[in-house]
């Protein structure tokens, strides 16, 4: 197979789940069925070597674009040089958004999937970033909220192995706003054609909770040894159907739609003022006034 032309990094709650299905229905473009592959991510999946990549896309057929998406790819310092050996001449798609926002997405994501202990309170946990940075895998991907969120850092990682005209930079807003246009966007900025059909009403990924939380505790499980015992053991096939078939039929069972509790403005403060020197380097990076924009008032 050849090489998978573009890459959607992230960042995580950003609304990459709604614009990888858009692609998806590109004519031009084909999207692997798994999503959050975390072939560049994880050192033990990368030592697997691009033939183990390549079997996510064993459905390829003949469309003229090849994608990729996870989210984690934006902020995992190895990322960009990896990717940049594997195709140097690879289009990076990157989603913004608010990072107070974000943050706070993220966290109750994480309270969702069973990653996060309710009894930490979302402030609370600023002050466990630099160990979680350092931890588990699951600690890293999912429960450094605050560090995924520092743009110009992370960015400033991607254009020391891409140029400006391989990253593409969209912003949530602009996706709620008016998702066809921005899709159309995209489109031209992959170099396929920007008037298809498709059908960007739907919001994928919606924020949410679980009618039954053993069960979707242990599917998203990232630390669990039983599973990963167990994982390491099934032929690839296996673990394949068990991602796109057997963990989607269930969570459109055992999912439920809900609102969490919005932060208060002092929160927001205290969240901001952690991203408040990044988002000033970020605006001037990209000449936009993301800081008044982001500030809470």
């Amino acid at each position: 197979m050849r090489k998978v032309d573009f890459f959607i990094v992230g960042a995580q709650k950003t609304g990459t789940t709604s614009l990888y299905k858009y692609l998806d229905e590109h004519p031009d473009i084909f999207m692997p069925i798994v999503k959050e592959n975390h072939f560049f991510i994880d050192d033990k999946a990368y030592q697997k070597g691009e033939n183990y990549f390549h079997q996510f896309y064993d459905s390829y057929q003949s469309q003229k674009l090849i994608g990729g998406a996870s989210v984690h790819m934006f902020s995992t310092l190895a990322v960009p040089e990896r990717i940049y050996h594997y195709n140097k001449d690879a289009k990076i798609i990157i989603m913004l958004r608010n990072p107070v926002d974000r943050a706070y997405s993220a966290y109750n994501f994480a309270i969702k999937n069973g990653w996060e202990q309710p009894s930490n309170h979302f402030i609370d946990t600023i002050a466990l970033q630099e160990q979680r940075i350092k931890g588990s895998f699951n600690e890293q991907t999912n429960l450094s909220y605050f560090y995924v969120g520092l743009y110009y850092q992370h960015i400033s990682n991607w254009l020391k192995w891409f140029p400006k005209e391989n990253i593409y930079i969209i912003f949530n807003n602009d996706l709620k706003k008016n998702a066809q246009k921005t899709v159309q966007d995209v489109c031209r900025f992959l170099g396929v054609v920007e008037n298809v059909s498709i059908n960007t009403d739907v919001v994928h990924n919606k924020s949410g909770a679980v009618r039954f939380k053993s069960i979707h505790f242990f599917i998203r499980s990232k630390d669990n040894k039983i599973k990963n015992t167990i994982s390491n053991m099934l032929p690839f096939k296996i673990k394949y159907l068990l991602r796109t078939k057997v963990r989607k039929g269930l969570d459109k069972i055992n999912m439920k739609e809900v609102d969490y509790k919005p932060l208060s403005n002092d929160e927001r403060k205290i969240v901001f003022n952690y991203f408040d020197e990044d988002v000033k380097n970020l605006s001037a990076l990209l000449n936009k006034d993301l800081y008044n924009q982001w500030k809470p008032v």
